[in-house]
């Protein structure tokens, strides 16, 4: 026992076990125990062996294959959130919280009003703060941050430089159809409601990609507006026109922003003598050590981003507070 619960090791234990408190139904919200517990193979015939399993989880993991219900919860712009000020509280040293609500459905939203503002305003914050250098602020963007951070540079060109962890290079439409067919196959089985599954987000694509100027419709979870005001946009060309110095940093077992992307950035930027590339083979997407193909049980697991990336950003942000001609980029 732990702070009165018990361990979810023991979990195979209290589905098999018979006797008063034997659990023959179980609800899994957001979780995937079939490939994360310990035993796996004993935890899958426990799971098997009762009369109710239902999955909360908008992925076919593999406790949702062994469900008799599966339900799609909502996606992250379907539902109003109030974020943590956790991590805020540690940079901006001021009173903060942030509620956002649903944008599904709501007319003229962009990334413009989900990230792009947001970002422009700390940064507006921070350089009137007591303490702070205006002169060396920075922004770091991960996943769809850094796809938004060449539009933060052009928002606010006196920047010291820009970090662009896990960006996107492609359009994200088309990210989201490939981390669902990565996934259906983790496993070397792709099943025939997944093929369904996969042939539907096609669609949904599709649908994307044909959206007109003026459309309300709403597609994967988004208003039209979202997805059209990211139709043509580039991330790397984009920042290609930026003066400011970036850092762009990639784990080579991300499933989610893979490497291909991270050699879209290299190819248009590679040029630039203050752009710095590096990419990290053990890490994922949360930028966290492992081996093998990476997948959803793994950022389930405590961990801490690896020591060497957050040593190589204080590196390049302390290397840019250096005479021009001590930089070696």
């Amino acid at each position: 026992m732990l702070f009165g619960q018990k361990m979810s090791g023991l979990l195979a234990d209290e589905i098999t076990t018979p006797g008063p408190g034997q659990v023959r139904a179980l609800f899994v919200d957001g979780g995937n125990p079939a490939a994360a517990m310990p035993g796996q193979g004993r935890f899958v015939d426990a799971l098997r062996s009762l009369d109710l399993l239902v999955t909360i989880d908008p992925f076919m993991t593999a406790t949702a294959r062994l469900s008799h219900f599966v339900i799609p919860p909502t996606m992250m712009f379907e539902h109003a959130d109030l974020g943590t000020r956790d991590y805020e509280s540690f940079v901006l040293h001021v009173p903060y919280a942030q509620y956002a609500s649903k944008v599904a459905g709501v007319a003229g939203f962009t990334v413009q009003q989900e990230t792009v503002d947001d970002a422009l305003a700390a940064v507006a914050l921070l350089r009137s703060l007591p303490g702070i250098d205006p002169r060396r602020v920075f922004v770091l963007g991960h996943s769809l941050g850094g796809l938004a951070l060449p539009r933060i540079g052009q928002g606010q060109p006196a920047l010291a430089g820009l970090i662009v962890m896990a960006g996107p290079a492609r359009p994200l439409e088309d990210l989201i159809l490939d981390q669902v067919s990565y996934l259906a196959a983790l496993d070397g089985v792709v099943t025939d409601p997944e093929k369904k599954q996969i042939e539907g987000l096609r669609g949904e694509v599709a649908k994307v990609k044909a959206l007109k100027p003026g459309a309300t419709d709403s597609v994967l979870g988004a208003p039209a507006s979202y997805w059209l005001d990211l139709q043509g946009y580039d991330p790397p060309q984009a920042a290609k026109y930026l003066a400011q110095p970036m850092l762009i940093l990639q784990g080579e077992r991300d499933y989610q922003v893979t490497m291909t992307d991270f050699a879209a950035w290299k190819k248009v930027l590679s040029g630039k003598p203050n752009v710095t590339f590096k990419s990290y083979p053990r890490l994922d997407h949360l930028f966290l050590a492992g081996e093998g193909k990476s997948g959803p049980a793994e950022y389930q697991k405590p961990g801490h981003v690896e020591e060497a990336v957050v040593a190589d950003v204080a590196a390049w942000v302390l290397g840019l507070g250096k005479k021009p001609a001590e930089r070696s980029w």
